[in-house]
């Protein structure tokens, strides 16, 4: 955020924070998410890259496609396995994926 926003939102009375602060999570769970969410970006940003439909990259992977709408959206019922098993099939290099671990 801009710094002059910030400024201008806590002289108005507002807290200002990530939303790991509002909602109170540790660095370790606030990673864990951001890291998921970056895989979800990653896979959608890929799977259209390379024009793959959700039902191709379904039949690739054998999975249902309403399993590959969740890993898009995010839901946290889909295995982090699965999120690195459709990077791959999609093509994403062990250096990308890294990339994502490993970010600070």
């Amino acid at each position: 955020m801009d710094k002059s926003k910030e400024e201008l939102l806590k002289a108005n009375g507002f807290n200002v924070g990530s939303a790991g602060e509002f909602l109170g999570l540790t660095q370790d769970e606030e990673t864990y998410i951001n890291i998921r969410f970056d895989m979800c970006v990653l896979i959608k940003s890929e799977r259209e890259r390379i024009g793959w439909s959700l039902s191709k990259l379904a039949d690739a992977m054998e999975e249902p496609i309403e399993s590959i709408k969740a890993l898009e959206s995010g839901d946290f019922n889909i295995p982090m396995d699965l999120m690195i098993q459709a990077l791959l099939h999609l093509g994403t290099s062990r250096e990308q994926i890294a990339q994502i671990l490993c970010k600070t």
